[in-house]
């Protein structure tokens, strides 16, 4: 049995308050004015021991002997004292599957991540989508079971590794600030039942969520908004084949929507010109998004210049595409039409492109605009590319995925790897958030995290996790 043992955390005395022991990690920089020591038990049933202690200075010893910083230490005991998380192990890994009866105990899916940076540390959110099994393991919805959009929710985190997430509707408790650590996180945007006529009443999935000024200019952690950029899926039904036969599907034809919130948890759709309320219509029969419109992703290109990529097919069987629209207000949207096509054959990319994330690159880094990507091979399998282009339209791709399905037939990513979303870390390195699967063709069960090095943006390496056996005092 491995002993924790941690300085002791101390809550703020609230008038009234009842003494209780929490059930979240405190952020070290608040009051000090309650201890604890008290035994508690993890979601694996290994003791864990809380003991007295001062609440700076913290050691924390991996297996190997290497001393680690506090933001690793937190983020031990946030697992220690359970995250609502059926473990996901392995290079990669860093956000399973929801607990069994959980809103994501079936997929979870497309993250998107941020980083806030306060006075003493840094925190993080992940917005993510995913869906629940029924009970006789079906999952949720009338949508095909290929799709792992269905509800979006919030995770938080102080590394952006260890993740903290709820089983349920977001509960506030007071505090109004997404990337709290004590926020009881959850769903926080789900279908519409209010309105039949909307484009959103079947599933919906999360895209991107930036935080715009009044200029549309994207700040991070000053005065904004956050915008949620979304799809969603109606009750329409769409054939499996082009000539209109086979098995009826709902949820196929997914346009995207846009949804506003002054603390990143309660969101409050914005309804557009469209009659369904969409930000705009996929396209007529015969071109290219006549499918659907999905995965948005926003670019802020100063002063009331907005892009937009997302993807789109023709049909259910014909390869997607990558397209982009443009808009001064972020509310009217103009499509400007497809920029990015599948592959050649042979490539990892044939059978179609997707799920775009769009970076403006500095001047030192050439300029221009760098686009990661989910690129489908004609054996189904999911690879992660990139490609590059002097003016966010026309590209010029890499012949070979940035991230490719693990070689290990067992691990948790072995099926492939979606859904890139790489965010920006000190001295130009990147992290790459994806989504995995352990099987081809199944439903994404997994997020994990890769990095690269700031002098080479199209070679990733997954991230061990440190196995920590010792916390202490120093």
């Amino acid at each position: 049995m491995h002993t924790i043992s941690c300085p002791t955390v101390l809550l703020p005395a609230r008038k009234g308050s009842v003494r209780r022991t929490p059930t979240a990690v405190v952020a070290p920089d608040v009051a000090f004015r309650r201890s604890i020591a008290t035994p508690v038990r993890s979601r694996q049933s290994q003791p864990v021991r809380l003991s007295g202690g001062r609440a700076n200075g913290v050691r924390c010893q991996a297996s190997d002997g290497e001393e680690l910083d506090l933001v690793e230490a937190r983020a031990l005991l946030q697992r220690a004292l359970g995250t609502h998380n059926n473990e996901l192990s392995g290079p990669g890994a860093c956000f399973g599957l929801g607990e069994d009866g959980a809103w994501d105990s079936a997929t979870v899916g497309n993250p998107v991540v941020r980083c806030f940076l306060g006075d003493d540390e840094e925190r993080w959110v992940m917005y993510y989508h995913g869906r629940k099994y029924l009970d006789d393991k079906k999952m949720d919805g009338s949508h095909p079971e290929s799709l792992d959009s269905g509800f979006v929710g919030l995770a938080t985190s102080f590394d952006g590794v260890n993740w903290k997430r709820g089983v349920g509707a977001v509960s506030l408790r007071g505090d109004r600030t997404a990337y709290s650590a004590g926020t009881d996180v959850g769903t926080v945007l789900t279908p519409n039942t209010e309105d039949w006529w909307v484009f959103d009443t079947c599933h919906v999935g999360v895209g991107d969520v930036q935080m715009l000024n009044s200029d549309h200019v994207q700040t991070f952690g000053g005065a904004g908004v956050y915008w949620m950029f979304y799809h969603g899926g109606d009750f329409n039904e769409t054939h499996e084949n082009d000539d209109g036969t086979g098995a009826v599907s709902e949820g196929l034809r997914r346009r995207p929507g846009l949804a506003l919130s002054q603390d990143g948890i309660n969101f409050a759709r914005i309804e557009s010109d469209h009659y369904t309320g969409a930000l705009f219509d996929f396209g007529k029969e015969g071109e290219w998004d006549a499918l659907g419109c999905a995965n948005p992703q926003v670019v802020s290109l100063g002063k009331d210049k907005l892009r937009m990529y997302y993807d789109g097919a023709e049909t259910p069987n014909t390869p997607s595409s990558i397209g982009m629209a443009t808009s001064e207000s972020g509310f009217k949207w103009e499509k400007a039409g497809k920029v990015f096509p599948p592959g050649p054959p042979g490539s990892f990319d044939e059978a179609g492109v997707s799920r775009p994330w769009v970076l403006p690159l500095p001047p030192n880094k050439g300029g221009g605009f760098l686009m990661y990507y989910e690129g489908k091979s004609k054996e189904g399998v999911y690879s992660i590319g990139a490609a590059t282009s002097a003016d966010g339209v026309e590209w010029g791709r890499n012949e070979e995925p940035v991230l490719a399905a693990s070689p290990d037939a067992e691990a948790w990513d072995a099926g492939g790897v979606r859904a890139p979303c790489p965010v920006i870390m000190a001295g130009g390195k990147l992290r790459l958030y994806y989504s995995g699967t352990d099987k081809a063709g199944s439903p994404t069960n997994g997020i994990g995290v890769a990095t690269c090095e700031a002098e080479d943006l199209f070679t990733f390496t997954r991230r061990v996790s440190q196995k920590v056996t010792e916390l202490s005092d120093s």
